[in-house]
């Protein structure tokens, strides 16, 4: 746009000295058309002069009265032409020759009216001709201070022409320079738009094309403030929100498939799962089989049957009772309770810091679940004597539950696939904790982050809205 308004703004200069141009010779034409009507009085004026001057000559050839009559019309018609040549005048500095004129045709006029004629009338000629040379003296002066007037007029006016011609000139000038430079910028333009316009819109081109194709992870990535980089910027953003669209749909349909699968499962391990633990507790109290096995055989029994839950848990649409939830309660008493196992005896739990007051809306069976399963495995993570540090911050309209961990930590390329269902890093892990996580807080409109933790190993951040805020009803 920059480009196009520099050459706009040329083209406007250029009019401008065109329009300067015409201006300057349209002055030069008006003021020799000026310089020409002067002339044309002043010629008048002598013209009249003269003719005044051959009335008073036929007045002397005659030596009688009979040409006073035309004399006296003529005289007066001199005496015009001279004031209408001063309202003729293009300049002031003018106006003294014509005083000259207007005094050589008043002079003459007053020593043939108030002299000559008398002189006639009384017979008197040497009188006469004497007072004829002085008339004749008058005319001689007339013309000459005429030809001074035309010639300051005709230099004037050959000054005015040069103007114009200098004035053309240069608005010739002035368009041709700004004829090419136009030229040239439009070639420049021309150049910048191929390299730029052109090649940008080849990349909007093709990256709608990946888009098209389905490859929705595909990113024009324009950073142009104009229209075209406005355009790549929806497209990157219609292609992020068929992503997320795609992603929650497969998602969905994951889970939907899983739900199928959880649904025979535990309709076909439960009753087993059952029968298995019911006959290990017959044979614990018919003292029969090795205790030890035994109480193996419950576990993994029970285990399983917790994973058919988990998985059935996973699946099916959150169902919530809502009430006010303490969550500094809740994660006293769940950091008490997991302490106690005798699997994480070599964990070292740090006192929880509780900060503000930090009441949620919430399932307490649920949340208590979400931080039971958090504390689970940060403490199998930090095994067999890491720490786990916990925090729960009331800022504003959140609470923020914050779990660390002394463990591996969690890599940048496995922290977008450890909230899916079965993925895990654990070697005896089954991959549901997070995903559960997950789908519990998701039910309360809150979020789970994955970090580096200052202890060396991961963070795991839940935040929730605070009673009275956002959260579910």
């Amino acid at each position: 746009m920059s480009a196009f308004g520099a050459l706009l703004v040329l083209f406007v200069l250029a009019l401008g000295v065109c329009l300067h141009g015409f201006w300057s010779i349209s002055r030069a034409e008006r003021a020799v058309e000026d310089f020409e009507r002067a002339r044309h009085a002043a010629d008048r004026s002598s013209i009249l002069m003269r003719e005044q001057y051959i009335h008073q000559a036929h007045t002397l050839i005659a030596f009688d009265g009979s040409h006073l009559g035309h004399y006296r019309e003529v005289a007066e018609l001199a005496a015009q032409s001279i004031a209408d040549l001063r309202g003729k005048l293009a300049t002031n500095d003018d106006a003294p020759l014509v005083d000259d004129l207007e005094r050589y045709v008043r002079e003459s006029d007053r020593t043939f009216v108030e002299r000559t004629v008398p002189a006639v009338l009384r017979g008197d000629r040497a009188e006469a001709v004497h007072l004829h040379e002085d008339m004749e003296a008058s005319v001689t002066s007339f013309s000459k201070t005429v030809r001074q007037l035309h010639d300051r007029n005709d230099a004037r006016a050959a000054g005015a022409r040069a103007d114009a011609e200098a004035a053309w000139d240069r608005a010739r000038t002035a368009s041709l320079a700004c004829l090419g430079l136009a030229i040239v910028m439009a070639i420049a333009l021309g150049v910048f738009m191929t390299r730029t316009v052109v090649s940008r819109i080849a990349r909007l081109q093709a990256g709608a094309g990946r888009i098209g194709r389905g490859d929705l992870g595909a990113r024009i990535g324009l950073d142009a403030t104009d229209e075209i980089g406005d355009l790549a910027r929806a497209f990157d953003a219609m292609a992020a929100a068929l992503e997320r669209s795609q992603g929650e749909l497969m998602k969905n349909q994951k889970l939907a498939a899983m739900g199928q699968v959880a649904a025979g499962l535990a309709h076909e391990l439960n009753n087993p799962l059952g029968v298995i633990v019911g006959y290990a507790k017959l044979l614990r109290m018919r003292d029969q089989g090795d205790p030890e096995a035994l109480s193996v055989i419950e576990q993994e029994a029970r285990l399983a049957s917790d994973i058919v839950q988990s998985l059935l848990d996973l699946t099916r649409p959150q169902s919530l009772r809502v009430d006010d939830v303490d969550l500094g309660v809740v994660v006293r008493e769940c950091v008490s309770r997991i302490g106690q196992r005798e699997k994480l005896a070599g964990i070292h739990w740090g006192d929880a810091r509780i900060d503000g007051d930090p009441v949620v809306r919430g399932d307490e069976a649920r949340l208590r679940q979400v931080v039971v399963n958090l504390l689970s495995n940060a403490a199998d993570a930090a095994l067999p004597d890491g720490r786990v540090a916990l925090a729960v911050e009331a800022e504003g309209e959140r609470v923020r539950v914050v779990v660390d961990d002394s463990g591996k930590g969690i890599s940048e390329s496995d922290r977008g696939k450890v909230m899916e269902p079965f993925f895990t890093t654990k070697a005896d892990g089954v991959g549901l904790g997070l995903a559960i996580v997950r789908a519990i807080i998701d039910a309360h409109h809150g979020s789970v982050e994955l970090g580096d933790s200052p202890l060396g190993g991961a963070r795991v951040v839940v935040t929730l809205p605070r009673s009275g805020g956002e959260g579910p009803s």
